[in-house]
């Protein structure tokens, strides 16, 4: 309990950051990992696709969204919309091993 606790108020903490500074990708990134982390993965999900539909992730940026975005379908056996992702995010960065 305590720890979903701290999940919910390092969440609402990064959506006010995000809100404040919506051209700051660290902010983005680190709010949707944290989605992920705290077990919310329906809302993850659509944070990733939101994020991936605004156009405003470019170059590695992308391609890490991308790459935590393909993961995390993967953990939610979407196999094949995962495979997209990553094959994507291998596209935008062939050097990161890890989507490799």
């Amino acid at each position: 309990m305590i720890k979903q606790k701290k999940y919910t108020e390092a969440i609402e903490v990064l959506e006010a950051a995000r809100d404040r500074f919506p051209d700051n990708a660290d902010f983005r990134t680190t709010l949707l990992n944290a989605y992920a982390v705290a077990g919310m993965e329906d809302r993850a999900i659509a944070e990733y696709e939101a994020e991936i539909a605004s156009g405003r992730a470019t170059g590695d940026d992308e391609a890490l969204i991308r790459y935590n975005y393909g993961s995390l379908l993967l953990s939610a056996d979407r196999i094949d919309e995962a495979i997209e992702q990553l094959a994507m995010s291998v596209d935008l960065n062939p050097d990161n091993p890890d989507a490799q």
